[in-house]
């Protein structure tokens, strides 16, 4: 069944056969209404031929791992020719990249290009950014992403492509804006956007509502802290023995779990999150801090229902890189194999005497990637299913580290740094 694209300055025909798919004509991401079939733009939240409500179906491998053919060839290829500090964050069927210059990409995994949408501006781009759905003046809520520098805090629209400030810092403060020294972040939901303001010497969490009055900041018994981050419907920060949220009583705090100490700095580490990407991984209700307990190191599994509840501790003597999978859990590299933690359980994925732990891994179902070393020198493994696929690291040029897997629409995509800090990226597409 063929239809026409869903973007107004495209005349495309699309085969619909799965319920996201890539016009050959723009590249841009369609999804198929599951009551009628018509297609829709990628953002669209209501079918533009039945008025049935849409939302964008979450990332899965399963086209890539049913696809025959997908792996056998080398990937399409793309490099943006800025530098960046931080990792891409897939939604809705694109890649969005913020350069260090605080220029805002796009990239389409059809062409493997990307293309500028908006420069937010100097000093935008070593902190991390998020994208979240608020309503910010509108009726209706729409994606926007956000991002601070140390002056203000600022926000793109994904629909219209406008442009607004929500915070500014007053004289004699600053916001928190570097994922890099230090792990400030910016959180939001349907009130207020949070994130970490120096007042003097003095260290706030800091509430700016959406409309309404001023910010309400909460001073921090602490001179450095990592987040904000939200858990269901609460926002919390962290210092190196503590955990902090926001109640309607005020700020609240407990102790971690006794002999933990959270990383709340970019230190060097042997056990460490992959590039670009904060340290901390939020889980439904529940969060993973990364840390030291009795002397290794650990990931504190902190559940967060009602406040504050119960802790585990997860310790690892070995080396490993990790990251968040799309479900919110962590899989972790570690030497001889890819391991996933289920709560405080750790499994193994996938066995394989030549993985290395020094780069990050991806495990969805049956389809897995990693880094392995053997006497050809170093490449890219991805496992599908029984089979496995390797790329050398000579396909990727002036290649430095990962930064992120991710499933885009029908394609794996996998973003490096080179050299240079500027980003590649290699495309498979089912």
């Amino acid at each position: 069944m063929a239809s026409a694209c869903a973007y107004p300055i495209c005349n495309g025909k699309i085969a619909i056969g799965n319920s996201i798919e890539l016009c050959p004509s723009c590249g841009q991401t369609n999804q198929a209404c599951s009551r009628c079939g018509a297609t829709n733009r990628a953002l669209a939240r209501h079918c533009r031929a039945c008025g049935a409500s849409m939302q964008f179906p979450p990332p899965s491998a399963q086209v890539l791992i049913d696809g025959a053919g997908t792996f056998e060839q080398p990937p399409k290829r793309g490099q943006i020719d800025d530098t960046f500090w931080l990792a891409p964050t897939a939604y809705c069927g694109s890649l969005l990249c913020l350069s260090s210059s605080g220029q805002v990409y796009r990239l389409s995994p059809k062409t493997a290009r990307a293309t500028p949408i908006v420069a937010m501006g100097s000093g935008y781009g070593q902190g991390s950014f998020i994208i979240r759905e608020i309503r910010a003046g509108g009726d209706w809520p729409e994606p926007w992403l956000i991002a601070a520098s140390t002056q203000e805090v600022k926000g793109i629209s994904l629909v219209t492509g406008a442009a607004k400030v929500f915070a500014e810092a007053s004289d004699g403060e600053s916001f928190v804006a570097s994922s890099l020294d230090h792990y400030g972040a910016v959180e939001a939901d349907s009130v207020a956007l949070y994130l970490l303001k120096r007042k003097g010497p003095a260290l706030c969490l800091s509430a700016v509502p959406l409309a309404g009055p001023a910010a309400q900041d909460f001073p921090l018994p602490c001179d450095l802290a990592a987040g904000p981050f939200r858990c269901g419907d609460t926002v919390f920060a962290y210092s190196a023995k503590d955990l902090y949220w926001i109640s309607g009583a005020g700020l609240r705090s407990r102790p971690f779990t006794r002999g933990f100490a959270a990383w709340i700095n970019s230190d060097t580490r042997e056990f460490h999150v992959a590039t670009g990407r904060l340290p901390y991984m939020v889980c439904g209700r529940s969060v993973y801090i990364p840390g030291t307990f009795g002397g290794t190191s650990a990931l504190l599994l902190q559940h967060t229902r009602s406040g504050f509840g119960e802790s585990s501790v997860v310790r690892f003597a070995e080396d490993a890189t990790y990251r968040q999978s799309f479900s919110g859990q962590p899989v972790l590299a570690l030497t001889g194999r890819i391991a996933g933690l289920a709560d405080a359980a750790i499994r193994d994925l996938r066995l394989d005497s030549q993985i290395i732990s020094r780069r990050p891994a991806f495990a969805d179902g049956a389809l897995a990637a990693c880094f392995v070393a053997n006497a050809g020198g170093e490449r890219l493994r991805i496992f599908r299913q029984s089979e496995s696929y390797d790329f050398p690291i000579g396909l990727f040029p002036r290649f430095a580290d990962c930064m992120e897997y991710s499933i885009v629409g029908n394609s794996f995509v996998m973003a490096y740094l080179t050299d240079l800090d500027k980003m590649e990226f290699a495309v498979w597409s089912a």
